[in-house]
Protein backbone atom coordinates (compact mmCIF):
# COMPACT_ATOMS: atom_id res chain seq x y z
CA UNK A 1 0.00 0.00 0.00
CA UNK A 2 1.13 3.77 -0.28
CA UNK A 3 -0.43 7.14 0.09
CA UNK A 4 0.76 10.70 0.14
CA UNK A 5 -0.38 13.38 2.09
CA UNK A 6 -0.11 16.90 1.99
CA UNK A 7 -0.67 20.51 2.23
CA UNK A 8 0.29 23.45 -0.07
CA UNK A 9 0.47 27.19 1.01
CA UNK A 10 -0.23 29.94 -1.90
CA UNK A 11 0.49 33.74 -1.43
CA UNK A 12 0.90 36.31 -3.84
CA UNK A 13 4.21 34.71 -6.05
CA UNK A 14 5.06 32.72 -3.23
CA UNK A 15 4.33 28.93 -3.19
CA UNK A 16 5.61 26.36 -0.61
CA UNK A 17 4.34 22.83 0.39
CA UNK A 18 5.36 19.58 3.19
CA UNK A 19 4.36 16.04 1.92
CA UNK A 20 4.19 13.04 3.69
CA UNK A 21 4.92 9.90 1.19
CA UNK A 22 4.47 6.44 2.69
CA UNK A 23 5.04 2.69 1.10
CA UNK A 24 4.47 -0.29 2.97
CA UNK A 25 6.43 -3.52 2.97
CA UNK A 26 6.59 -5.06 -0.40
CA UNK A 27 8.69 -7.66 -2.18
CA UNK A 28 11.67 -7.22 -4.57
CA UNK A 29 11.72 -10.38 -5.96
CA UNK A 30 12.04 -13.77 -4.20
CA UNK A 31 11.70 -13.74 -0.49
CA UNK A 32 13.18 -10.22 -0.46
CA UNK A 33 11.08 -8.18 1.12
CA UNK A 34 11.50 -3.94 1.70
CA UNK A 35 9.87 -2.35 5.35
CA UNK A 36 7.66 -0.06 5.56
CA UNK A 37 9.25 3.31 4.87
CA UNK A 38 8.06 7.21 5.11
CA UNK A 39 9.43 10.04 3.64
CA UNK A 40 8.90 14.07 4.15
CA UNK A 41 9.40 16.27 1.17
CA UNK A 42 9.14 20.25 1.20
CA UNK A 43 9.18 22.49 -1.78
CA UNK A 44 9.14 26.34 -2.36
CA UNK A 45 8.59 28.26 -5.32
CA UNK A 46 8.75 32.51 -6.30
CA UNK A 47 7.66 33.88 -9.66
CA UNK A 48 9.56 36.17 -9.85
CA UNK A 49 8.56 37.15 -13.39
CA UNK A 50 5.29 36.25 -15.64
CA UNK A 51 7.52 33.48 -17.66
CA UNK A 52 10.09 32.26 -14.45
CA UNK A 53 9.82 30.50 -11.86
CA UNK A 54 12.40 30.03 -8.95
CA UNK A 55 12.07 26.81 -7.49
CA UNK A 56 14.18 24.31 -4.86
CA UNK A 57 12.69 21.11 -3.15
CA UNK A 58 14.56 18.50 -0.76
CA UNK A 59 12.78 15.08 -0.94
CA UNK A 60 13.41 12.56 2.18
CA UNK A 61 14.63 15.69 4.12
CA UNK A 62 14.91 13.51 7.24
CA UNK A 63 17.18 10.91 5.81
CA UNK A 64 15.03 7.65 6.34
CA UNK A 65 16.76 4.48 5.39
CA UNK A 66 15.97 2.11 2.81
CA UNK A 67 15.39 -1.60 4.52
CA UNK A 68 15.19 -5.16 3.44
CA UNK A 69 15.10 -8.68 4.44
CA UNK A 70 15.30 -11.92 3.21
CA UNK A 71 12.27 -14.45 4.39
CA UNK A 72 12.42 -13.25 8.29
CA UNK A 73 11.98 -9.96 9.36
CA UNK A 74 14.75 -10.20 11.64
CA UNK A 75 17.43 -10.99 8.80
CA UNK A 76 18.13 -7.63 7.26
CA UNK A 77 19.61 -7.97 4.18
CA UNK A 78 20.29 -4.23 3.34
CA UNK A 79 20.25 -1.17 4.62
CA UNK A 80 20.80 2.15 3.17
CA UNK A 81 20.63 5.98 3.52
CA UNK A 82 20.60 7.86 0.51
CA UNK A 83 20.14 11.16 2.45
CA UNK A 84 17.76 14.30 1.16
CA UNK A 85 18.00 14.78 -2.39
CA UNK A 86 18.14 18.54 -3.16
CA UNK A 87 16.83 20.06 -6.67
CA UNK A 88 16.37 23.29 -7.26
CA UNK A 89 16.72 25.68 -10.49
CA UNK A 90 14.77 27.83 -12.76
CA UNK A 91 11.48 27.06 -14.58
CA UNK A 92 10.47 29.20 -17.79
CA UNK A 93 7.96 29.30 -20.75
CA UNK A 94 8.63 30.89 -23.90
Amino acid sequence: HTFNIGTTYNRGAFTGSVKYNYKSHYTSGGTTYNYDRGTYDVSAAWQFRREAILFAEVKNITNEPRQAYNGLERRLSSYATDGAIFNFGVKGTF
